[in-house]
């Protein structure tokens, strides 16, 4: 198993913790709160530049704690290794998502661990030790 802990760039530090990626999908979420309809294209492995595997094991994840509804994710187990045919781990469906009570509590836990983590960074920089 194979985890990103981050990627630097030459200007800044960009988290890709699946902590990171679970806060920017429920971001994603939370921005559709005042739409009439769900625009499933928040909900991407693509729009988080990781695998599908991970994405759907992330949202599995979100629905199982309960930080999100209207995702149910299907494992379809590990393929058998004499079937040649295209082989799919994972099937996403995607219903009437949105944030629960829970969700908005880790999301907000976790913006404002984020503001600390940022306002701290700025400070080092201006008064380095």
């Amino acid at each position: 198993m194979t985890v990103t802990f981050m990627t630097i760039t030459t200007d800044k530090i960009i988290m890709k913790t699946t902590f990171g990626i679970m806060n920017r999908i429920l971001k994603g979420i939370d921005s559709q709160m005042d739409s009439d309809f769900f625009d499933a294209s928040v909900l991407t492995a693509e729009k988080y530049g990781i695998t599908k595997n991970r994405f759907a094991r992330i949202l599995k994840m979100l629905s199982d704690a309960r930080y999100i509804e209207g995702v149910e994710v299907i494992d379809e187990g590990e393929p058998d290794e004499f079937d040649e045919t295209p082989y799919t781990r994972f099937k996403i469906i995607i219903g009437e998502v949105f944030l629960t009570f829970k969700g908005m509590e880790f999301l907000a836990q976790n913006t404002v661990t984020a503001q600390t983590f940022s306002m701290l960074k700025k400070i080092r920089e201006i008064a380095p030790l």
